[in-house]
């Protein structure tokens, strides 16, 4: 299994981070101490030593044609991902890094037709590898407002505006919702297919499948 430290200072966006890797298999750490790979801010990159692999998370223009990157991507072996940023392209440039080790164990050889997610408008079900589940007609509007979205955290505003008609908000109507899309999607997906993002709501995963919306 991938082991990957985790040095970033934003707390949501460190959380956000973790979490997604660690649905796909790769253990985080908030030590060096032996890991395969840093995940860092470009503003925080730690002393490392020669040779060390580096994911690093920018946002200002040109980032990689910095001095800062070139004096680092000369001892070690960097890739530069720029801010905001889709979560597969995060886990897959770590992944490569640990030299696919928590793909591998992850996703089990699955034929690729099985790999493909539907979501269907007509029938309001989600359908995976031959097994299908049904949704009330919210929360398939819920679900289909995140799928949209996949990989990306959407806002409980957004999703009130999606799948409420832009009612004003009742409590905790979001939350309780995202609940019960959870435990119908477990039985396809597994836990963890829709993240909470502190602050920023919530995302959708799809574990590396390919995902259809008809």
């Amino acid at each position: 299994m991938g082991i990957c430290c985790v040095k970033i200072g934003d707390g949501i966006l460190r959380d956000y981070v973790t979490a997604a890797l660690e649905m796909r298999g790769i253990r985080c750490t908030e030590e060096m101490n032996g890991s395969d790979v840093l995940c860092c801010c470009e503003d925080g990159i730690p002393e490392v030593e020669d040779g060390a692999k580096v994911v690093i998370l920018y946002r200002r223009p040109r980032y990689t044609r910095s001095p800062a990157y070139a004096a680092i991507s000369e001892r070690c072996r960097c890739t530069a991902i720029e801010r905001p940023f889709l979560l597969e392209d995060l886990v897959n440039a770590v992944s490569e890094m640990t030299d696919g080790d928590a793909v591998r164990i992850q996703s089990p050889a699955v034929p690729s037709e099985e790999k493909i997610l539907y979501l269907s408008r007509e029938e309001m079900c989600a359908e995976y590898a031959g097994c299908s589940v049904r949704f009330t007609e919210r929360e398939f509007r819920l679900l289909e407002a995140l799928a949209e979205k996949a990989g990306s955290p959407v806002s409980r505003e957004k999703l009130l505006e999606e799948a409420w008609d832009s009612m004003e908000s009742r409590g905790n109507v979001v939350d309780v919702y995202v609940g019960y899309l959870r435990k119908k999607l477990e039985p396809i997906l597994g836990k963890g297919a829709i993240l909470s993002v502190r602050g920023m709501g919530y995302a959708f995963e799809t574990g590396g499948k390919t995902l259809r919306i008809r």
